[in-house]
């Protein structure tokens, strides 16, 4: 289990208690969260997060992407991930993939980041 954000802040139940995540909702967070956080940038653990800056290949920046969202993506031990694919929108790739927990399926939507 794990608190549910919404655009950046806590989501709150009708009662305004912090909304909880279960699941592949949880799962598809936590993989949202990796993707869009850089990596050294969260204080409590510097290896959380994706560093986009690794990847030094020949590959353009929608192979960059889908290289290193995938490697973020997958190698979690508690889900597996299918059917990601990446989006040019406006200024932003926006990557799109679907988290599988349990035998239960979400699909979840990261806006990485500007043009690498």
């Amino acid at each position: 289990m794990d608190t549910y954000i919404e655009g950046g802040d806590l989501a709150v139940n009708t009662q305004g208690y912090p909304r909880a995540a279960y699941g592949t909702e949880e799962a598809a967070q936590r993989a949202a969260l990796i993707l869009s956080t850089q990596k050294g940038n969260f204080i409590y653990d510097r290896e959380f997060g994706t560093d986009w800056a690794a990847h030094n290949g020949s590959a353009g920046p929608n192979e960059h992407i889908m290289l290193i969202g995938r490697e973020a993506l997958e190698g979690r031990a508690d889900h597996s991930v299918k059917d990601i694919s990446l989006v040019f929108d406006t200024n932003h790739y926006v990557l799109s993939f679907t988290s599988v927990f349990g035998g239960e399926e979400t699909h979840k939507e990261v806006r990485v980041r500007e043009v690498i």
